[in-house]
């Protein structure tokens, strides 16, 4: 059986409390929001109150299982991830990894993760000297540990500092940088795409041929960009990026 060489389709989940008021993440999503196969999903606008195992956990499941590689976006707000990521995070990865391991969760096995973190500050205040004492690479530590957990391919993340000093050309060039970054994480995804394809007709025992074929037909999920009303309070630090 010949393997199908395909675009392969990147899921970017936005965890931004209030999109209206960033300014580098919304300059971020702007410039993804171009890419072929390239989905964002604005969660905050998509969950104003929240996530619920019993209403949600399927549906998110899904999402990341139909995607080729996973982007989580967001600004770093005391030193962790926004409410909202958190609350996913104990929602859709607990029911993957814990109440439906064998039917969801070995689905992310191999499947490459990219972080895309805003920070208010300047790089130099994560610096054992700095203020802040850790590097940003040490606070994503729960973040890699969970990619681990799923055995999924942990990218170098994509990180924009001092996001709250960023001019218009600034803003501007973060989301050039962006998209640059995914488009070379969409690169990767489609070989890794590739390398299960033949791991699985290896097992099934079927020939492999790596003639090209076309992409497959483009779908994009975007929903609404502007979060709407009711989001919680914001943590009082890197509210805005």
């Amino acid at each position: 059986m010949p393997i199908e060489h395909r675009q392969p389709t990147i899921l970017i989940l936005l965890f931004h409390p209030n999109l209206e008021r960033s300014k580098v993440n919304a300059a971020m999503a702007q410039s993804a929001a171009s890419l072929p196969y390239t989905s964002i999903t604005d969660m905050s606008a998509l969950y104003p109150k929240g996530i619920q195992m019993e209403r949600d956990g399927a549906r998110e499941a899904a999402r990341l299982l139909d995607a080729d590689g996973i982007v989580l976006q967001f600004p770093m707000q005391w030193y962790s991830t926004p409410v909202l990521m958190k609350q996913w995070q104990d929602t859709v990865l607990t029911r993957m990894g814990y109440l439906h391991q064998d039917t969801e969760g070995v689905g992310l096995a191999g499947k490459p993760i990219m972080i895309a973190a805003t920070m208010g500050a300047e790089e130099a205040t994560y610096r054992p000297e700095g203020r802040n004492r850790f590097s940003v690479m040490e606070l994503l530590a729960p973040l890699r540990a969970s990619a681990n957990r799923f055995a999924m391919d942990w990218q170098e993340p994509f990180l924009v500092y001092g996001a709250d000093l960023l001019d218009y050309d600034g803003l501007s060039e973060a989301g050039r940088e962006y998209r640059r970054a995914l488009s070379s994480f969409s690169a990767r995804t489609q070989r890794a795409d590739r390398i299960q394809q033949r791991v699985y007709l290896a097992h099934a025992g079927d020939e492999v041929d790596t003639s090209e074929r076309g992409p497959r037909s483009e779908a994009l999920d975007r929903p609404p960009m502007a979060s709407g009303a009711g989001h919680a309070p914001s943590a009082p630090s890197e509210i805005q990026t």
